[in-house]
């Protein structure tokens, strides 16, 4: 593995450190609920420890941390599938001009509201609008989970071919 397939694997495992923070922080009322919450908290602390072990010389460890990688790609499709309740036109909605220019108008509404208050803690106070947790948002783990398979998966491949043709080229 060169030294540009460990730097990127090295920036996927921030991209998970960086998701399991933030999905944490997000997901705090819906551990409490429901059991699916810590799904993506668990996968990237795990997947933060793979990234490092896929830099590994040994092909045993190579080969575990791209099936790692891969069963990330279902667990960030499960969490959009939860994300919209199983009703995929919602996603539809969110490219369209007229839902976008709302939403907008809304938050500016919102804010000017919010910042004409005389009470400062009502100013820090979370926007709870825009209806449900973000739709796209676990398919960001399923894209950092794809990356980190393709990096391990591929280069594993290329070192085999390169050992191969080395061994058809013995006198």
């Amino acid at each position: 593995m060169d030294r540009k397939d460990r730097v990127v694997l090295a920036l996927i495992a921030v991209g998970f450190l960086l998701t399991l923070i933030e999905v944490r922080s997000l997901h705090m009322e819906v551990v409490e609920r429901h059991w699916e919450g810590r799904i993506p908290i668990v996968y990237s602390g795990l997947a933060i420890l793979v990234s490092f072990l896929a830099m590994a010389r040994s092909n045993t460890a190579r080969m575990v941390a791209g099936i790692f990688f891969l069963i990330g790609i279902p667990i960030g499709l499960f969490g959009f599938w939860k994300h919209t309740d199983g009703d995929l036109s919602r996603t539809s909605r969110l490219f369209t001009q007229s839902t976008v220019t709302a939403n907008a108008q809304e938050r500016d509404d919102d804010d000017d509201e919010r910042d004409r208050r005389p009470n400062p803690e009502f100013r820090r106070r979370p926007r709870r609008g825009g209806g449900g947790p973000p739709l796209l948002a676990p398919m960001g783990l399923s894209g950092l989970a794809a990356i980190g398979a393709a990096i391990v998966m591929i280069r594993r491949r290329e070192e085999e071919e390169d050992l191969t043709t080395l061994d058809s080229n013995k006198p």
